[in-house]
């Protein structure tokens, strides 16, 4: 049975439509349990995207989300590509329970694939992906993974492994680093270690405030104790149980507390990840360089060879070169035609390959730059409300104080 919507759904709205995730189901085949979650959308008449305009509604399984993303890091290697959340909880505030089904941690998931759904729905080039759509709105939605090969459109299917072995191979190979991407990925290993340390230490405040909070109900038992002790003086005994019950008002404060602390850890963790993100779009330009290296290695092996062809037979080369002395004019000429036309080939591929490393670089670091500026408003909103949310329970606190200062000194002994 599918869990009831939560009070505040997460939901991405935009000129382009909206996209939400309100529900999740449990479900079982051939005796595997599994999460699924229900993606809601709507799309205008005449939306830019070209969506089928109305409402579409999509139950979609976690493993269905990582196979549009790979899709997407695939597809568009050159774009900072949203991070999914973490398949576990890796780092948490509260004594949350690491089961997949726990109510609490099936929540914090269905939010967060919300805000990875709107980031790609307000994202300028991945909003159009029409895998993306598919997703979004139709039941067989794995038909539209396909990628060009040779002309042709054909099947997409991951190949992680191979595009790991790549990255390295490009890493390794490389002799001409472009400088402004070895500073994304300092950048990236940078901020990855403030953001980690910023979590660390926030995690160990809050879970000492939360301490500190959890023991005001010893005090609320303390002073219901001594309300019995009262009881003779009714005034007294009566301000003795309002103090119990404030004391009980702060410990239970400290569970919605809870929640909000964890929603500014939760978005810090989405950053951390965002680093990888960063590092990805380094590692794909490494791999565009080395292709380009490696076209220009082949044209300048090809143009050596069509040079010495050129050459008079007693000034070639030793080895292959001197058995062209036995050649005739129109063996030779027909070598020369043949290596001539090879290099115009690779002329025209190193021209491709150079104009792919200029439109990556030029396509990148412009989303990297789209990237920072998002980063810089979604930190500070982030701030802002956490910096709200400690004002609010200081005050509600200073509040309970004060409230209970007025009890005690009203009271009397009669």
């Amino acid at each position: 049975m599918a869990s009831a919507a939560p009070t505040s759904a997460p939901a991405a709205e935009s000129e382009l439509g909206e996209v939400h995730v309100l529900e999740t189901d449990r479900r079982s085949v051939e005796g595997s349990e599994f999460l699924v979650f229900e993606v809601t959308s709507r799309f205008t008449d005449g939306n830019p995207l070209r969506v089928p305009s109305g409402s579409h509604s999509q139950w979609r399984r976690f493993s269905d989300f990582e196979l549009l993303w790979r899709y997407l890091q695939h597809c568009y290697p050159q774009a900072v590509i949203p991070p999914l959340p973490e398949k576990k909880v890796n780092f948490k505030i509260s004594k949350m329970s690491v089961d997949k089904f726990d109510p609490e941690f099936v929540d914090k998931r269905r939010t967060a694939l919300a805000v990875w759904l709107g980031r790609l729905l307000k994202h300028p080039i991945l909003h159009d992906c029409k895998a993306f759509h598919a997703f979004l709105t139709l039941e067989d939605w794995k038909e539209e993974l396909t990628v060009e090969v040779d002309g042709q459109r054909t099947y997409w299917t991951p190949s992680v492994v191979d595009d790991k072995v790549k990255a390295i191979s490009a890493s390794m190979k490389t002799k001409f680093f472009d400088k402004r991407f070895q500073t994304v990925r300092v950048y990236a290993d940078s901020l990855q270690e403030k953001l980690t340390q910023l979590l660390n230490s926030h995690g160990k405040l809050a879970r000492q405030t939360q301490e500190l909070f959890l023991q005001f109900e010893f005090f609320e038992s303390a002073f219901k104790s001594w309300m019995e002790v009262e009881k003779e003086n009714a005034q007294f005994a009566g301000h003795l149980q309002k103090v119990a019950e404030y004391m009980d008002s702060l410990e239970t404060r400290s569970n919605t507390r809870l929640r909000a602390e964890e929603e500014f850890a939760d978005k810090l963790k989405e950053y951390i990840f965002f680093c990888e993100a960063l590092r990805e779009v380094a590692r794909k330009q490494e791999i565009v360089q080395c292709e380009y290296e490696k076209a220009l290695a082949l044209r300048d092996n090809k143009g050596k060879e069509l040079a010495e062809l050129e050459k008079p037979a007693e000034k070639g080369l030793s080895g292959f070169f001197n058995r062209l002395k036995n050649l005739t004019p129109e063996e030779r000429q027909a070598k020369v035609g043949a290596a001539s036309a090879q290099l115009a080939a690779l002329e025209e591929a190193l021209t491709h390959a150079k104009d792919d490393v200029v439109n990556f670089a030029d396509f990148a670091l412009k989303d990297i730059e789209r990237f920072h500026a998002e980063k810089v408003q979604d930190l500070k909103r982030l701030f802002l409300r956490f910096v709200a949310v400690q004002k609010r329970y200081c005050q509600q606190t200073i509040e309970a104080w004060t409230a209970l200062k007025t009890y005690v000194q009203a009271s009397s002994v009669h």
